[in-house]
């Protein structure tokens, strides 16, 4: 991501597809009668691809990350240019918490990046 803007809208984005499945599954996914449910840093990444104009490529992600590991998720991450630390956070966040509370608490821990990238924001380049 080129600048703060542009992740503040990545992670809300990130957000609203996570709210959209039926559930948030352990790290990378899981396929279900609904389709393709991805974790939090697979759906980061294939919101990545989205925002960057690749459609069909984030499609195709979303179709294979199921089938595959955590190690795809950081490739795809890093090849893209997305910052890997925060991909690796968000899955291993993901997979700490129990079914019931990894929405809710995906949901806590993006507000809570979205506000650090504010902070330095507002503190200016250092």
């Amino acid at each position: 991501m080129e600048n703060h803007e542009e992740w503040v809208g990545l992670l809300d984005r990130t957000v609203h597809a996570l709210e959209e499945q039926a559930v948030v599954p352990l790290s990378p996914g899981q396929v279900a009668i609904e389709g393709q449910q991805l974790c939090a840093g697979a759906m980061l990444v294939k919101e990545a691809l989205a925002c960057d104009g690749r459609v069909e490529d984030a499609r195709r992600f979303r179709q294979e990350v199921a089938s595959r590991n955590t190690d795809y998720i950081k490739e795809v991450a890093s090849t893209i240019g997305l910052n890997s630390d925060i991909v690796q956070a968000a899955i291993i966040f993901n997979d700490s918490l129990p079914p019931e509370e990894r929405l809710p608490g995906l949901k806590g821990f993006f507000a809570g990046l979205k506000a650090g990238i504010r902070a330095q924001t507002d503190r200016g380049p250092s």
